[in-house]
């Protein structure tokens, strides 16, 4: 990946964590699957995925 991909991409993740506080799950997995199809192996992916994961625990558990 080239600097400015990298540049770019680590301030997408940036965005996508600010973005995603308070979100619902849907809102969140839309932007690890846009984070996802930009650079699939980033390191964020997985923890997003995860909280979506919890968060939709923490839904169906209420």
């Amino acid at each position: 990946m080239t600097d400015a991909v990298s540049i770019y991409v680590a301030a997408l993740q940036r965005a996508v964590e600010q973005l995603t506080q308070g979100r619902e799950p849907a809102e969140i997995e839309a932007a690890a699957d846009l984070l996802k199809e930009l650079d699939p192996s980033h390191p964020a992916i997985p923890a997003l995925y995860e909280r979506v994961r919890e968060r939709r625990e923490r839904t169906y558990l209420h």
